[in-house]
Formats: C-alpha cells, structure tokens, sequence
C-alpha cells in the first residue's frame, strides 16, 4: 500500500513539473531580425561552388580507402591540411 502512495507521489510530481516547466509567464522578446552583419562577423570564407565541392570530394575518394595509419590516409591528411592552410586568416 506504501508503495502504490509513493509511485502516484512520483507520477503526480512529475505531470506537475512538466506542466510547470511547459509555463512562461514572461516571454522574451525575440530580437529584430538584422539584414546587416557587425564588422566583426562578415564572411571571409569564398561563396560555395557546386564544382568545386565536387572536385574537394572526388580528390579525397582519389586516396583510395583511408584507413588509418595507412599511406591513404596520410597522403589524404597531408593534402587536407594543405587546403585548410590556404584559406586560413592568420
């Protein structure tokens, strides 16, 4: 009989926190939407291309299967770290 009042204690608690948790008396204001961007944050990554996300993907397949500690995925790595290199901002 105890244990019936406790697991119903359990039940009635948690639909209570769940309904109590679901109200927000005071919601905040969204934020207008801003067509332009601070200074701090314009973009300085090149536009995407089709081709040359299709040429990034077909250039890693060309590996071969790049398993680690295999030449494949050496080469593979070596080349990535290349690429990233020229489009870092230092």
């Amino acid at each position: 009989m105890k244990s019936k009042i406790i697991n119903v204690f359990t039940i009635v608690s948690c639909i209570a926190f769940a309904i109590i948790s679901s109200c927000n008396n005071n919601p905040k204001p969204k934020p207008a939407a801003s067509t332009q961007q601070p200074e701090a944050y314009k973009q300085v990554s090149p536009l995407f291309n089709e081709d040359s996300a299709f040429y990034f993907v077909e250039k890693q397949v060309s590996f071969g299967p790049r398993v680690v500690e295999t030449p494949e995925h050496k080469k593979c790595g070596d080349w990535l770290v290349s690429e990233f290199k020229k489009y870092a901002t230092m």
